[in-house]
């Protein structure tokens, strides 16, 4: 089991904000979700990151809809 300040206890938040991001995005945009489910299309990355600086992320992501990358703004 992750510790306090272990790595791993950081992606595992991590991971629950992205899933919180994703499910908003889906009840707002129903007729995207089946595509989304099933891998054919990703939300699109300017509606991701500004729903992340509304939450009060430290993290955007970079790259367009095709390719994507994690960039943490702490560094």
């Amino acid at each position: 089991m992750a510790q306090r300040g272990d790595k791993r206890c950081g992606d595992v938040l991590f991971v629950a904000g992205l899933g919180s991001v994703v499910g908003t995005y889906l009840e707002r945009f129903r007729q995207d979700a089946p595509f989304i489910n099933a891998g054919l299309e990703q939300m699109p990355t300017d509606w991701l990151n500004q729903r992340l600086v509304e939450l009060g992320e430290r993290w955007q992501v970079d790259g367009d809809d095709t390719f994507r990358a994690l960039r943490s703004l702490d560094h």
